[in-house]
């Protein structure tokens, strides 16, 4: 009976599939009427319907299912069953542990009744969950891999959100992912498998290739785009930096269930029947998981049989993928991002999760730079087991429905305490690796330890707990006497701000705290104009900017008869997708808001000058202190608010005296150039796109930067940038954002390169801002590696993950430029090699006094290999 169901389903779906041939339709529609006679009348028993199914059943096999015979099938489809199990999303991921287990189960019973069967499963998470949680399934799965039935699919530890995170977060995803399956079944993943993420930045093609993962399989560009359609399904996508990979997105969505109109749609939307002649399909429920179902491999049986539906078949994702990419010479090649014009809320959504990511990765470097520079000098700190469980922590907050904010208040709950737990972990971590190598101190003893790559010499930072007010001043090894100043922040905590000398990349400094004569300062500031060596900066009453002068290259910087730091609120009513979207007509929503009041000067040198202002707007509140440096050309605005919107956007406006056709954005790894003008639809579709630290627009001679340090969204039109500062949605959480946030934003001119302009620079100072540590003295001074070239950055210093001695330098050209380098270790070493991100080495390098020499091209990410003499 459940036999004949089957027939009747897959037969109704294909003679009314809207897409099918008309003449194809008519034959089965005819064939369904003449069918209806071969069953007894309404009403029979079971018995008479049991008598009349054999009769039934050859009238379907002679004149429905021979009908392909004459008909014929049109296209080719592969079939790769699958589960999109979103490891959060209406359910914590404590939650979505049972759900991979139910999925994993339902999958296994399939494979013992269809022999055939073969099922694709991704991320190391939800294996490693399984292996924790449920070891007999596990054990399971283990067999089902051996006999091919089992595919592991995307060398990543999840599927993160391809917008937001650092390279260094991508690679640490794969390397995490990657090892876990080499270890477990032996398996070496080649394939990128992001069916559900929000777009893909043009830094991931050269990652995922260092990583080993040579195809690339995403969906939403062919499905989701609201303005352009994506014009590729199978094609080469280039990088930043020139490297391809195999790339495949295939026509329909990633979640199917051997519809017949889903499977025509494929066929007939597949736009690359020139060079390839096979589409490919998952099938199966996700989201939550479950995976493919009897019913489904029972329609596809029958489907086999019907005319119009193209052919179908069973496979991997492996076999399909290496199929169709076997010969690419004919192939399109897509050079740059994969913007997804869609879900642009998602850069901003769950504010403060995203400052939480943005912090967490400086602090991960941070540590993992000093723990490996405490092995160095101690022989004894090999903690990389720990730092990669600290690591995991971050990255699951990376999954593509957590970092984006796209999600339930239970589950931003879980992210939010996931996050305490990896601060509390890394800096655990920090303190103990201090400890070592640095010496018990005096109450006046301070330590400044630069885990960067890039001398620090601007400010650095004392918690107000470890700073003793009768003291004015640091004083270095040298006697050099350096000012410290109080700073109260916009959320009213108090720190204390030094001006520091040079302090090397890899290194450490120390400082005693004394007291001198008061220091005099050039800076001058009132309620109404603020100037150091760098500005002038001129405001009304009202909090409004109406003049920035750039006193070095005598310049003003803002628009005539324009302000700067002008803040905009608008309506932003996206619809159903309310977290995940900001659609365009949101500008023409824009609410009046109200001046800033209470302008008062709270700083007044050597280090700052500040201005404080509050302003009430709507059901919300903001405090923001504007703050210049006497040896910065930046300026700050530390901005405190009480967000109680609700379906509002938040921006903050500066048009510049700029004239360029482009602007570039911060990928974490190098600058990304868009333009920002509207000639055509993929310009028009791009009214907001992601940055990480900057976005930058700059002329022949002059450049405007505005840097921040926990934003992700932004807009360029002419020569006016945007920030987008906060979101309030009410889906999927009623409560999203509503809560108290601080961030930073700043403003930085430089002459016409920003590269050399000392951009990167001043954003890296930004994010991670120097903190002396009290009570330590110095056990060692020199830095424990030089790099000669300011545009190689450094992603990680860490030792390898194989549990050696050895060390792995990771670095990120970020300027756009070839060059030669020279990297010095100041410590004894046997060998360099280059590597790939999974410290496997590929190359030697020639070591010349600890020293070795390198080529680098434009964004090209180098890892090296380091083997120590013990």
């Amino acid at each position: 009976m459940l036999s004949l169901y089957y027939d009747l389903k897959a037969i109704y779906d294909a003679a009314y599939a809207e897409s099918m041939d008309e003449s194809i339709k008519n034959y089965l529609q005819y064939h369904l009427q003449q069918l209806i006679k071969e069953f007894p009348l309404y009403g029979c028993s079971r018995e008479e319907m049991v008598m009349a199914i054999p009769k039934i059943k050859e009238y379907i096999n002679n004149k429905i299912y021979k009908g392909h015979e004459h008909f014929g099938k049109n296209g080719k489809i592969a079939l790769v069953a699958h589960s999109h199990l979103d490891v959060a999303y209406h359910w914590t991921a404590k939650q979505a542990i049972q759900k991979n287990a139910r999925t994993t189960l339902i999958q296994l019973r399939l494979m013992e009744e269809y022999p055939d069967f073969k099922y694709a499963h991704s991320q190391a998470w939800t294996y490693e969950k399984l292996e924790k949680y449920y070891p007999e399934l596990f054990a399971q799965v283990k067999e089902r891999i051996k006999s091919g039935q089992w595919e592991i699919v995307g060398g990543m530890y999840i599927e993160p959100d391809c917008n937001l995170i650092s390279a260094e977060s991508f690679v640490r995803q794969i390397v995490y992912g990657k090892y876990y399956f080499k270890q477990k079944f032996g398996i070496d993943v080649d394939n990128c498998w992001l069916p559900d993420v929000f777009g893909n930045s043009p830094i991931m093609p050269q990652i995922l290739k260092s990583g080993g993962l040579e195809y690339f399989v995403t969906h939403k560009l062919s499905v989701w785009n609201d303005t352009n359609k994506f014009p590729h399904n199978v094609f080469l996508w280039k990088g930043l930096d020139g490297t391809t990979v195999n790339a495949c997105i295939p026509p329909i969505h990633f979640v199917t269930w051997m519809d017949t109109e889903e499977t025509i749609n494929n066929w007939n939307q597949f736009q690359d029947k020139n060079v390839c002649d096979e589409t490919l399909q998952l099938y199966g429920y996700g989201d939550g998981g479950s995976g493919v179902t009897d019913e489904m491999l029972q329609l596809y049986e029958r489907q086999q049989k019907l005319p119009g539906i193209p052919e179908q078949r069973l496979t991997t994702a492996k076999e399909y993928l290496h199929r169709i990419f076997k010969d690419t010479k004919d192939f399109a090649v897509w050079d740059g991002d994969l913007y997804l014009e869609m879900h642009r809320g998602t850069y901003t959504s769950k504010a403060k999760l995203k400052k939480y990511n943005r912090q967490g990765e400086f602090l991960a470097q941070e540590v993992e730079t000093l723990c490996t520079a405490c092995d160095i000098y101690t022989g004894d700190f090999k903690v990389q087991n720990k730092l990669k469980n600290i690591w995991k922590k971050l990255l699951v907050n990376q999954f593509h429905d957590i970092l984006p904010g796209s999600h339930t208040q239970p589950v931003y709950k879980e992210a939010i305490e996931n996050y305490e737990e990896m601060f509390t972990a890394f800096n655990n971590l920090k303190e103990k690796a201090l400890k070592k190598i640095t010496s018990p101190g005096d109450e006046i003893d301070y330590v400044a330890f630069n885990a960067f790559s890039d001398v620090r010499n601007k400010v650095a930072y004392i918690d107000a707990n470890n700073w003793d007010i009768k003291y004015n001043a640091l004083k270095d090894d040298e006697g050099n006497i350096y000012p410290v100043q109080k700073q109260i922040k916009a959320d009213g905590s108090i720190q204390y701000a030094v001006k520091i000398p040079d302090i090397p990349g890899f290194s450490l400094k120390q400082f005693k705290a004394t007291s001198t004569d008061k220091i005099s300062s050039s800076m001058k500031v009132s309620q109404t104009e603020m100037e150091n060596d760098y500005y002038i900066l001129k405001l009304e009453s009202s909090g409004k900017i109406v003049s920035l002068y750039d006193k070095v290259r005598e310049k003003y910087v803002n628009t005539r008869n324009e302000v700067l730091n002008k803040w905009q609120m608008f309506e932003d009513k996206p619809g159903a997708l309310n977290a995940w979207d900001i659609v365009e007509t949101y500008k023409n929503q824009e609410i009046n808001l109200p001046d800033w009041e209470n302008i008062t000067v709270i700083e007044d040198g050597p280090v700052s000058i500040a201005l404080r202002m509050e302003r009430k707007f709507s059901n919300s509140k903001a405090v923001q202190v504007i703050r210049m440096f006497d040896n910065k050309p930046q300026i700050d605005f530390d901005t405190w608010v009480d967000w109680q919107e609700e379906e509002k956007l938040l921006k903050v406006a500066f048009p510049v005296n700029v004239r360029s056709r482009t602007y570039s954005t911060d990928t974490s790894a190098g600058g990304f150039e868009r333009m920002n003008h509207k000639n055509t639809g993929w310009e028009q579709g791009q009214f907001e796109v992601p940055c990480h630290k900057w976005v930058d627009i700059s002329e022949g001679l002059f450049g405007v930067s505005l840097m921040n340090d926990c934003k992700y969204g932004c807009d360029v039109e002419d020569n006016v940038m945007r920030l987008t500062l906060l979101k309030a949605p009410i889906y999927p959480d009623r409560t999203s954002d509503r809560e108290e946030h601080t961030f930073t934003y700043s403003i930085f001119t430089h002459d016409g390169n920003r590269q050399t302009g000392g951009l990167e620079e001043a954003a890296y100072d930004l994010n991670y801002p120097l903190i002396l540590e009290q009570e330590r003295r110095l056990k060692v001074k020199k830095p424990v590696l030089t790099i000669n070239v300011k545009s190689l950055k450094c992603q990680a210093f860490k030792l390898a993950e194989d549990g050696s001695s050895d060390i792995i330098l990771r670095l990120a050209e970020v300027y756009g430029s070839h060059g030669k380098a020279k990297v010095h270790f100041n410590f004894n070493i046997e060998g360099v090699s280059v590597c790939n991100i999974l410290e496997e080495e590929q190359t030697s390098l020639q070591v010349n006094d600890n020293t070795v020499t390198m080529d680098f091209s434009p964004y090209q990410i180098i890892s090296l290999r380091v083997k120590r003499k013990l």
